[in-house]
């Protein structure tokens, strides 16, 4: 992982333009975004804590991959916090994965 370079995370609720935000600063910094993952395994508000920790991995993957080719920012639309938040609202609890 490149340390050089600053991971920048948008907060916020669903469908306010964190993925649009994340993308239009990357190119701007002619950089790397990431998108979000979970959007990839789920399509509803229908998972389960296995899902959880499948996109948490994901997400945590694919940050780790777009680090080494980012150049000083690495811009991102969620993170484990956004995740935990949600799991925590939806199934009440949060994997031990997703707590570090």
């Amino acid at each position: 992982m490149n340390n050089n370079v600053k991971l920048i995370c948008f907060y916020g609720p669903e469908s306010t333009g964190k993925s649009t935000m994340a993308k239009k600063m990357a190119t701007h910094y002619q950089t790397e975004f990431v998108p979000e993952v979970a959007r990839e395994i789920v399509s509803s508000n229908d998972f389960t804590l296995d899902d959880i920790v499948r996109i948490a991995k994901a997400q945590n993957e694919r940050v780790k991959e777009k680090m080494k080719t980012a150049n000083r920012f690495l811009f991102c639309d969620t993170d484990l916090i956004t995740t935990q938040i949600y799991c925590r609202h939806y199934l009440k609890t949060v994997p031990p994965f997703c707590m570090n």
